[in-house]
């Protein structure tokens, strides 16, 4: 006897756990599909990250060394204002002993 008819049809059909195991496959292959594509998106992000806070350092360091030379700046004003208020009371009380003796 060759075989007989009912075990051809088992043959044929899969059994439930070689179905259930392909089904969790595909599950699995589609979760690691999706944690690749989303490694891939933090990945982006974290690189636009740091090009923002390299940036924002460059334009943070600029505004210091702007306000810096800006407080310099005022500070030279400010020394100068004084030095020219200073130069006139000077020159204001003193008097040349020699004013008016020829």
């Amino acid at each position: 006897m060759v075989g007989r008819a009912e075990s051809f049809t088992v043959d044929a059909k899969r059994p439930p756990f070689e179905e259930e195991n392909q089904h969790l496959r595909e599950a699995v292959s589609a979760l690691r599909g999706a944690a690749r594509t989303e490694r891939g998106r933090r990945e982006g992000v974290e690189r636009e990250c740091n090009l923002l806070l390299g940036e924002f350092s460059r334009l943070q360091t600029r505004v210091q060394v702007r306000n810096q030379n800006q407080n310099n700046f005022i500070s030279i004003r400010r020394d100068k204002f004084s030095f020219d208020i200073t130069i006139y009371i000077f020159c204001r009380e003193y008097t040349d002993p020699c004013d008016g003796v020829r």
